[in-house]
């Protein structure tokens, strides 16, 4: 039976003629508001040694906004999943106890934030009176892509399994609690280096839990404590968690750590509100550290900014340091010139990270912040399989 062209028909083609080219433009408008972001009021790129800043941050780059609605963000790690294809920065929001991560994805869905991991430094009934109980720093194992992380609440590193569950890296000195780990880098030898100052102890630099120590320390968890904890040999938890060594104990505030691209210097963040200041360290072959010297003076910065101190930071590619800094972000080269500044408009910036998107992101207190860069992170070290 033949069917027969009919008026209705007519009209239903009619309307769907009328009805797709709006769908499509709605489609078109939606897909670019998602994919745009508010730049930050008052920001601005300061270029103090131009020639150079030009090849490290381009010319007409804003800062933008790309997630804000946390406590308190820190700890920004990148991550780029070769296997699944996807990039995605992790960070942490230590007032509110939780691990975040930001996508953005392809195509008309911008995919934002989703929680990470919830209680993610703190897990007992002590988290409720703190104010910064949740994890901070975040550094992933290269290829395993385990995650290990500053505890404040809990006062330990600890490293996150695939399967969920933490193996303790070091939550002791001295029979004594740690303060409260800050920030962390791996070398190139595969030992881990974390700072302890006391921000995350309820009464700070006057908690009886800092009288224990008297310091905030530098220390070091090496690679073959690190594998016997992985490897649930007898004690060896115990043995990895009880005792990390200590490598510095002149501040009370050391923060951000960083090696250079040859893993041959250590750069520490002081976030002393007489002295900020960053400093340097030569990396001896068996992972000692020598020779500390001064490597970049903020007190002009304070003096100039006001908010902010020396704080998380990473290197890049060059051997380049963006730090956070009174102001925002510092540029430094790797002879401790300072290139220039990200100037974030009085927000405090706690952490960055270099991206494989071609953007710096930075942890902003309650916000995350980028700006576009024309520069990668230096390569993970060759190690920890």
């Amino acid at each position: 039976m033949t069917s027969r062209w009919k008026p209705e028909n007519a009209a239903s083609i009619a309307w769907i003629g009328l009805f797709l080219p709006g769908l499509c433009c709605y489609l078109h408008f939606l897909l670019q508001h998602l994919n745009q972001y508010p730049e930050v009021a008052g920001s601005s790129i300061k270029r103090l040694v131009p020639e150079q800043l030009d090849d490290i941050i381009p010319r007409g780059a804003t800062v933008e906004v790309v997630a804000d609605g946390f406590g308190f963000t820190e700890g920004t790690q990148w991550v780029h999943d070769t296997e699944a294809d996807r990039q995605y920065l992790l960070f942490s929001d230590v007032a509110n106890n939780r691990i975040w991560k930001w996508e953005e994805g392809g195509g008309l869905f911008t995919l934002g934030k989703s929680l990470f991991l919830d209680r993610s430094g703190c897990r007992g009934d002590h988290c409720s009176s703190m104010e910064m109980s949740g994890s901070n720093g975040l550094m992933l194992v290269p290829r395993s892509g385990e995650v290990v992380m500053c505890e404040h609440g809990d006062r330990r590193v600890t490293r996150m399994e695939n399967n969920g569950t933490k193996t303790p890296l070091a939550t002791h000195f001295n029979g004594h609690r740690l303060n409260s780990p800050n920030d962390l880098a791996l070398s190139k030898r595969g030992d881990i280096y974390f700072t302890d100052p006391p921000y995350g102890l309820p009464f700070r630099q006057k908690d009886p839990g800092f009288a224990a120590h008297g310091f905030g320390g530098v220390y070091r968890v090496r690679r073959e404590a690190i594998e016997a904890a992985k490897a649930g040999e007898a004690g060896a938890r115990e043995a990895a968690g009880a005792e990390p060594e200590l490598m510095e104990k002149e501040f009370t505030w050391p923060n951000g750590l960083a090696f250079s691209p040859d893993f041959s210097k250590l750069y520490l963040a002081v976030s002393s509100p007489d002295r900020p200041a960053w400093h340097v360290y030569d990396v001896e072959e068996d992972g000692e550290l020598a020779n500390r010297r001064l490597f970049l003076d903020a007190r002009p910065m304070k003096e100039a900014y006001g908010v902010g101190v020396p704080d998380g930071m990473k290197v890049d590619e060059r051997g380049n340091v963006f730090a956070a800094a009174p102001g925002g972000v510092a540029v430094v080269s790797p002879g401790g010139q300072h290139l220039g500044m990200v100037l974030t408009g009085g927000v405090f910036v706690a952490n960055v990270a270099l991206a494989d998107d071609g953007y710096l992101y930075m942890a902003a207190s309650e916000r995350v912040f980028r700006v576009k860069i024309l520069t990668k992170a230096a390569p993970a070290p060759p190690s920890m399989d």
